[in-house]
């Protein structure tokens, strides 16, 4: 996974002259970022897209990769990406997290819907998102849609519905 901010900074420490540092942008590239920045290192995020250097390099190594890179920052030639502050990362963060639950729970509902339409059973439209809806359908006995009822409903699903009413009211309070 590589370095800790904490490690990266001790290292960079260590490095003669000015520091200054260009990432492409990863899984963990804001604690990264902001833990530099607040080190007063200049950090430079780069869209990967964007450096031809690096896109049409036929050998492609990490190692290849981060001095193309660190040629184009010493050019200052590097595309830049804003960075918006974390209070609107955070708020990114939160409409992203709503948008991929509130598939999944779309996902989950529109299988076990479609394993009742497979068998020709007729359904109160939004049966399955109320405790007595699923109950009504558990007591059917069909052994694929029970199954998907408490496997993956009432594990997943519920869990995913929570999680988006939570990330709603958090982002209802950030505005």
């Amino acid at each position: 996974m590589g370095p800790t901010a904490a490690e990266l900074i001790e290292y960079l420490r260590t490095l003669p002259g000015t520091t200054r540092v260009v990432m492409e942008p990863c899984t963990i590239w804001e604690p990264l970022y902001d833990a530099l920045e607040e080190e007063g290192v200049e950090t430079v995020l780069t869209n990967p897209l964007r450096t031809r250097l690096i896109a049409d390099a036929t050998i492609k190594t990490d190692r290849v990769d981060a001095e193309a890179l660190a040629t184009l920052l010493r050019l200052r030639a590097i595309p830049r990406i804003y960075v918006p502050e974390e209070e609107t990362r955070t708020l990114r963060h939160l409409v992203r997290e709503r948008y991929f639950y509130g598939r999944e729970a779309s996902s989950v509902l529109n299988r076990t819907y479609a394993q009742l339409i497979r068998r020709g059973i007729e359904y109160p439209d939004r049966v399955l998102r109320t405790v007595a809806g699923r109950r009504k359908i558990r007591a059917l006995g069909l052994p694929d849609v029970s199954r998907a009822i408490p496997f993956v409903w009432t594990k997943d699903a519920e869990s995913i519905l929570r999680k988006v009413r939570k990330i709603q009211r958090l982002s209802v309070t950030a505005h």
